[in-house]
């Protein structure tokens, strides 16, 4: 019998545009596709839909401009607590499609987050 590997917390994530407002509602995408990307017990990580966690815990916070039609995102994973950023993902795309621009920024969170210890 093999024990479950435990798994990497990662609580709920924050965005807003400079204004601190959300029109695009990127929060909301950002954490249900966070939620269903975790579901997957391969990996070794599990979401947790919470603005606090104890202990050791990862989170995805950001930003994003609108000029035109393009939304420019910027997202920074952390460890534990802002003062600990791990990586800086920049990605853009249509503001027509915020469920793609979001597929994009979890590709790149899900690569670096593989490769954490």
């Amino acid at each position: 019998y093999k024990l479950p590997m435990p798994k990497k917390i990662i609580i709920r994530s924050e965005f807003s545009n400079k204004k601190r407002l959300d029109p695009l509602k990127l929060k909301v995408e950002v954490n249900t596709q966070l939620e269903a990307m975790l579901a997957d017990p391969a990996l070794p990580f599990a979401y947790y839909p919470s603005d606090k966690a104890a202990g050791i815990h990862y989170f995805i916070n950001g930003e994003y401009e609108v000029v035109g039609n393009i939304v420019k995102l910027t997202g920074y994973l952390y460890i534990s607590d802002q003062e600990n950023e791990l990586d800086t993902f920049v990605v853009e795309g249509p503001n027509t499609d915020i469920k793609a621009l979001v597929e994009q920024l979890l590709g790149r969170v899900k690569e670096a987050l593989l490769k954490l210890k």
